[in-house]
């Protein structure tokens, strides 16, 4: 699915009210970056317990790496990295994947039982 242009500039801007630019002035206002830093790469990792992490650049994990991490199984993503001047945006709004590929896989294995009975 994608956005038009000025749905894809809605979407960004939601994301940065909600989730990026908090953090933002947060580690602004506590010293932990300065006044004028302005992230390469950004990331919310969505934990099913409504946890959320904000990252920002080297702290970011590759979201290949967050598909094969088992602590993140379970958790969607907003990962957001500028190229050419502009965002890039990929996010995964699923919870508990790892969760429902379990289920999944013990119904297949069930079913598959029950069949050769």
């Amino acid at each position: 699915m994608g956005f038009d242009e000025e749905g894809s500039k809605t979407f960004f801007k939601h994301i940065m009210d909600i989730w990026f630019n908090p953090e933002l002035e947060r580690i602004r206002q506590l010293g932990l970056v300065k006044e004028d830093y302005q992230p390469e790469k950004m990331q919310v990792i969505l934990f099913p317990t409504g946890q959320n992490s904000v990252v920002f650049d080297k702290d970011v994990i590759a979201i290949e790496k967050l598909k094969a991490n088992r602590n993140y199984e379970n958790c969607g993503h907003i990962t957001f990295k500028k190229a050419n001047r502009s965002w890039e945006g990929f996010f995964d709004f699923r919870y508990n994947k790892g969760r429902a590929e379990k289920i999944f896989n013990t119904a297949l294995e069930f079913f598959e039982t029950a069949k050769d009975a």
